[in-house]
């Protein structure tokens, strides 16, 4: 999904911008560069021999395939979790996050955000409700919906939302989702249900019902297709900024009509055109915008165009022929300075000459015209080069050429769809317009409705308070939070924890920190015999929810090199 999120960027941006920072090749290179992991899958990272670094995933909650982090060094000395953007709440097609019922052990750092802790969320089916209930006002008041969103994160949940409400009350006004991976996404979503919600595996397994399998939402990646529903519509539209992409299209296109109506359920970035609505939201106003635009050059500018292209293809053509001319002459010089001069000679000397020789046994050694027997003058006859070709074989089997099998499907779709036509030839082949990026100054008047209705996944102030409650870990850090919030948390950690935090720390941005663990433990490997014999007795913690196995041993410790794993005798069970 984050693929798509980087496709559907980028298509945003160069629709209307000369953006050159990456493309799709770098894309793909990237993600080419990732593992992936399952949920509660240990991965170890090899630092080094006596240092050991397991990452494990949970789920976060928050979108699909988001993750909480734990981190441990030496099976369990240093435990640090990172969680960030979680949600303790069941939602439609995710599980809530394991920090609703922390079952791991106290972390040694617990590394969170704070970017929810002033606010407070009803429950879900409360907010749902809401959100419903202004979207069908708008529609039976002859008005149309922005829905700004994600690409591939929250989007999931809100059309969920939308095409389950569609499916209960068989409403017929168009729902739409527009994006430039619309398509691929809801696909790749179709595909990915065991990273999904348990009830929704469930589902598929007894009754094969794929939730993402969308009976009334209509998918839709260019405006001209936009433009086939007549009447009230619902259009979800990338991106919650507001600065690119179709939903800043539609909000120059619906937003001085007063019956129309632009929902956020993400809040957007600071200093963006969707956070300067939502700040100005209530009465009608009017602010300055500058909108990137790309139009197609005429006249002057496009035979200057012409002439360029013209003079580039030439200096192309006369470096290829160049550079022929020069591999030719290298050619030439290194046949005459080998000798071999095959000029001269005809085709059939030459293929003669050049062809392997071997005794040919078939053929009769006594020549009973000249009275000579051949064997004895060594005549050899040429014959062709023969490789045995023989099948390759593997662990598995035969190898499979698997190259024969996608050529064999690209004729048969071809068979199946018909021959390819002219017309289809042109529309493939068609090139790509000259065109140029100007800026448009205008003020945008803004009359529609605007609303925020909290639908971002993420858990509220009170819930986080009581996580940080529950998870009792022995350092904290803050980050991802306005100034106000993460001081606000920051003091009700060093309350609510004192005793049981030795830190509590909130860095500003690019500011490094020391949260070293501050140990006198080391690990020790005994011999198999000696624990053998070791007596080992069962202790319970104070907070009862751990035991200890400990044991005691008066011995000698001697190491020529200085120990930097550290671990401890006593492990929790």
């Amino acid at each position: 999904m984050g693929q798509m999120v980087m496709y559907d960027a980028y298509g945003s941006r160069i629709k209307d911008e000369n953006f050159d920072t990456y493309n799709l090749d770098d894309v793909d290179a990237a993600f080419d560069l990732f593992t992936k992991l399952k949920y509660s899958q240990c991965y170890p990272l090899s630092v080094s021999d006596r240092t050991a670094i397991d990452i494990i995933p949970y789920e976060a909650g928050h979108t699909l395939g988001g993750t909480v982090w734990r981190i441990v060094k030496d099976k369990e000395s240093d435990d640090i979790l990172y969680a960030v953007d979680y949600n303790h709440r069941k939602e439609r097609h995710l599980n809530p996050s394991v920090l609703a019922n922390p079952t791991a052990n106290r972390p040694s750092l617990l590394i969170t955000d704070a970017y929810n802790a002033f606010a407070k969320f009803e429950k879900r089916e409360q907010r749902d409700t809401e959100l419903l209930d202004c979207v069908m006002k708008t529609l039976r008041e002859n008005g149309n919906v922005l829905m700004p969103i994600d690409t591939a994160g929250r989007m999931l949940e809100l059309l969920l939302v939308m095409e389950q409400h569609w499916e209960k009350n068989r409403l017929s006004y168009p729902l739409i989702l527009l994006t430039n991976q619309s398509y691929t996404t809801v696909d790749f979503a179709r595909s990915q249900l065991e990273w999904m919600s348990t009830e929704i595996g469930n589902n598929f397994d007894n009754s094969r019902e794929n939730p993402f399998v969308l009976k009334y939402a209509k998918l839709r990646h260019s405006l001209q297709e936009l433009d086939e529903f007549i009447g009230p519509k619902v259009v979800l539209a990338t991106s919650p900024t507001l600065t690119c992409g179709f939903s800043l299209d539609l909000l120059l296109k619906w937003g001085h009509d007063s019956r129309n109506a632009i929902i956020f359920t993400i809040k957007p970035d600071p200093d963006t055109t969707g956070a300067r609505l939502l700040a100005s939201a209530g009465a009608p106003f009017r602010f300055p915008l500058t909108v990137k635009r790309r139009v197609l050059l005429e006249g002057q500018e496009l035979a200057d165009y012409n002439q360029r292209e013209k003079d580039k293809k030439a200096a192309e053509l006369a470096q290829k022929r160049l550079e022929e001319a020069e591999a030719e002459k290298k050619a030439l010089e290194e046949k005459q300075k080998s000798g071999s001069n095959l000029e001269d000679m005809e085709d059939v000397e030459s293929l003669v000459s050049i062809l392997p020789v071997v005794h040919n046994p078939f053929v009769s050694s006594y020549d009973w015209v000249n009275g000579v027997d051949m064997l004895s003058h060594n005549v050899k006859y040429p014959l062709f080069p023969f490789e045995d070709q023989r099948n390759k074989w593997d662990d598995y089997g035969m190898v499979v050429d698997h190259e024969r099998f996608v050529t064999g499907f690209a004729e048969a779709m071809a068979l199946e769809t018909g021959p390819q036509t002219d017309a289809d030839k042109e529309q493939e082949e068609e090139p790509v317009q000259p065109s140029k990026i100007i800026d448009v100054h205008d003020t945008l008047h803004i009359n529609c409705s605007i609303r925020y209705l909290a639908l971002d996944g993420r858990s509220d102030g009170a819930s986080i308070q009581r996580i940080l409650g529950q998870l009792e870990p022995r350092k904290l850090i803050i980050i991802h939070g306005s100034e106000e919030a993460t001081n606000a948390l920051v003091e009700h950690a060093r309350s609510a924890l004192k005793g049981k935090c030795d830190a509590v720390l909130a860095p500003d941005l690019n500011q490094v920190i020391d949260a070293t663990s501050d140990t006198n433990i080391y690990k020790v490997l005994l011999p198999g015999a000696m624990l053998a014999t070791t007596k080992w007795q069962t202790l319970k913690a104070k907070d009862e929810k751990h035991t200890y196995d400990v044991a005691y041993m008066d011995t000698t410790l001697s190491s020529t090199v200085q120990p930097t794993a550290l671990t401890t005798f006593a492990t929790p069970t």
